[in-house]
């Protein structure tokens, strides 16, 4: 913690995969209007299927995903906290939010549903965050409601890789906080889910402005 993680032995890696998308396109369109990490950002549901070569050696990989994409200025300095979280479980349900706070501003969420190929919008009145760059929530509990109903999600972070991020689109694998060019840390990994009985799989990117005393 508070230096970035040391460089290791490398390996080489061919990727040859498809994303298959199962659902219709989340485009978060007016929505983007004042934000300053995005102009343009879409998000959507499906399967990623093909293989992967680690050194010589193949592996097979057919697997629940979710894929996004965001264009335009990315600038992070002012946030105070934000997690974006998707999750999938069996029967075709998945979801998508975003959760953010930044200096001066309201709480800003949003959420969509994904079931049987529709996008169905939701609301998010309880997500987990991180407060801290050493903060990861072990575990948590979500909150969506749409009009398919009210889904309550219990988690778990399986792991955590700490990011560091300053407002030229420099990444810094760890935590390295460093006053006047961090502009943001996050922590990333898979999350264990379940809802309504059933066991799914998700992806967690906790978001974590720091303060200095400067």
């Amino acid at each position: 913690s508070g230096r970035p993680l040391t460089v290791l032995p490398q390996q080489l890696v061919d990727i040859d995969l498809v994303f298959e998308g199962q659902t219709e396109i989340w485009d978060f369109g007016r929505a983007l209007s004042g934000e300053s990490w995005a102009s343009f950002h879409y998000e959507q549901s499906g399967r990623l299927h093909g293989s992967i070569e680690v050194d010589g050696q193949s592996i097979d990989f057919d697997a629940v995903a979710h894929r996004d994409h965001s264009r335009g200025p990315r600038r992070y300095s002012g946030i105070e906290s934000g997690t974006w979280m998707q999750g999938h479980f069996p029967g075709g349900r998945s979801f998508a939010l975003i959760d953010s706070k930044w200096t001066g501003k309201d709480r800003h969420a949003m959420a969509r549903v994904f079931q049987d190929g529709r996008i169905y919008e939701a609301k998010c009145d309880v997500a987990p965050s991180l407060d801290a760059y050493d903060g990861l929530p072990k575990s948590f509990v979500l909150r969506l409601e749409s009009e398919l109903g009210e889904m309550e999600v219990a988690g778990e972070c399986v792991k955590g890789l700490p990011q560091t991020f300053d407002d030229r689109n420099e990444v810094l694998y760890g935590s390295a906080t460093f006053a006047g060019v961090t502009a943001m840390c996050a922590i990333v990994g898979p999350t264990s889910l379940h809802w309504n009985g059933l066991a799914g799989v998700g992806h967690a990117d906790f978001c974590w402005g720091p303060r200095f005393d400067v």
